[in-house]
């Protein structure tokens, strides 16, 4: 495991995290970023990711809905029933990390998140700290009892009596 980590920030929602051992290896890793950063310093919205790790586990409760891919991404295994779902499940796969408006659009693939960060019913469950958005302790536990009871996890007994048609 690296022992540091170092996250540019270029414009607005635009960072690039590198990790690395040694200065001499951090060296390294921001001459091959060069290219990139001026690229994305140049535009505004423009979304790179750089990942040579792993991708990260997703929690347990929803592994039956998403996994993240080798890019950090999340990807959907099941559709959720409703938008306000899929935001909530995708601020919940990401967690602790904070995501903007556009990136929580981009993953769940609707064109407006506010109504389902913003709205009456909905805002005590997320914190919204520089523009980007997290599940405030109250919206974990929302989406652990009350969201997902939605999407339960299929047990044994499912598999068992699809395998025994």
């Amino acid at each position: 495991m690296p022992n540091y980590r170092l996250v540019l920030r270029l414009a607005k929602n635009t960072e690039i995290h590198t990790e690395f051992e040694t200065i001499a290896d951090l060296n390294q890793r921001l001459a091959e970023l060069d290219e990139i950063v001026k690229t994305v310093s140049s535009k505004s919205d423009i979304m790179v990711t750089l990942w040579e790790r792993e991708p990260r586990e997703v929690k347990p409760q929803i592994s039956h809905l998403c996994r993240f891919i080798i890019d950090n991404q999340l990807e959907w295994l099941q559709r959720t029933k409703f938008a306000g779902d899929g935001v909530a499940i995708a601020v919940y796969a990401y967690d602790p990390i904070p995501l903007t408006t556009s990136q929580i659009q981009q993953i769940v693939g609707i064109d407006n998140a506010s109504p389902y960060l913003t709205g009456a019913q909905y805002k005590e469950y997320y914190i919204s700290k520089d523009e980007k958005y997290i599940l405030s302790f109250k919206g974990r536990e929302w989406v652990e009892t009350e969201v997902l009871k939605d999407y339960p996890k299929p047990g044994p007994e499912s598999a068992e009596s699809s395998n025994s048609g």
